[in-house]
């Protein structure tokens, strides 16, 4: 084999192996969360009430406040339709240094609406997804530094889940 024809497979394997890296890499990145205050839904418009102290926003429907009642600085990053009803990511800020962020799903319905117990890692990044009618949040996990915890919502309940790597199912 030629010195010149060597160096070529070391250089195109070391390509390949650099694309391999980048490819990972990209797959692990944390997505910016999206930011939104009001949401229009067949049930009513659903939006963050301000307060004059940052932290005391509230959610409201309609003119309604949304009871339990959740304070904090408030977001709307995510929303899916689930059959019937709309399920809406609710994201918390209450200022507090040691888990500043706390996450909600809100379903909303003909019925009414659902709101359920704040979860989350106390990280604000998040990758959002859903199988089906089960709604998925993934965060950095607080137990271990190469894990991610899985939320998942269904039926109005959450589990969670701890995995090593998140690209495997």
């Amino acid at each position: 084999m030629s010195f010149v024809k060597c160096c070529s497979l070391v250089a195109s394997a070391l390509l390949l192996l650099c694309l391999s890296f980048t490819s990972k890499a990209a797959a692990q990145a944390w997505p910016s969360i999206p930011s939104q205050l009001s949401l229009q839904t067949p049930f009513g418009d659903l939006q963050v009430t301000p307060s004059d102290y940052i932290y005391d926003a509230q959610l409201s429907l309609g003119t309604r406040i949304i009871e339990p009642t959740i304070k904090g600085l408030i977001n709307m990053p995510y929303a899916f339709q689930v059959g019937d009803s709309q399920s809406v990511l609710i994201s918390v800020d209450n200022g507090v240094e040691h888990c500043p962020i706390s996450f909600h799903w809100l379903t909303i319905s003909q019925q009414g609406h659902h709101l359920s117990p704040a979860f989350g890692s106390c990280n604000s990044k998040i990758r959002v997804s859903h199988r089906g009618s089960t709604l998925i949040v993934q965060t950095p996990s607080t137990k271990a530094q190469d894990s991610i915890d899985e939320y998942r919502y269904k039926e109005g309940k959450i589990s969670l889940r701890t995995r090593r790597n998140p690209q495997r199912d």
